[in-house]
């Protein structure tokens, strides 16, 4: 059986370092680049290795809990945040993902590169674009009769 010490020191200074990194993470959306998705795809048809292949119309990411799966998300190859949850959107006909990201160095419309596949295997780098969150702008639905 495992035993607790209780004889470490706390550093201030080094929970606040932790508040602020988690501070400085912001929830985003980001959009797929089409032709790297492509990209994906046909790799099914070539020789060698696959990528790892997007479900339609979403990955599985919650058969064991909220998130079994998250690719990392890069600029100028600097580790920037964290992509999970894709998901092909019939309305937008785009690819999308949630991420969180690093709110000092990324902004809407930055370009990023999102490492996707299993690690340990062949590794996709998908171009794609922050969007604005939430990405719909319609208007909410809070006043619409769906019975009649």
């Amino acid at each position: 059986m495992a035993q607790l010490q209780f004889d470490c020191l706390f550093s201030p200074k080094a929970g606040r370092t932790k508040i602020d990194t988690f501070e400085r993470l912001l929830a985003s959306k980001m959009r797929w680049n089409v032709d790297d998705i492509i990209d994906i795809y046909a790799s099914l048809f070539r020789k060698g290795e696959e990528y790892k292949t997007m479900e339609l119309p979403t990955t599985p990411t919650w058969q064991d809990g909220f998130t079994n799966h998250a690719d990392r998300v890069l600029l100028d190859g600097r580790d920037v945040g964290v992509s999970s949850s894709n998901i092909y959107s019939y309305y937008f006909r785009e690819a999308l993902s949630l991420g969180c990201l690093d709110a000092k160095l990324v902004e809407t419309e930055s370009e990023l590169v999102v490492q996707w596949g299993d690690h340990g295997r062949k590794l996709k780098d998908v171009r794609v674009t922050v969007e604005r969150f939430p990405y719909l702008s319609a208007d909410r639905n809070s006043e619409v009769d769906a019975a009649g």
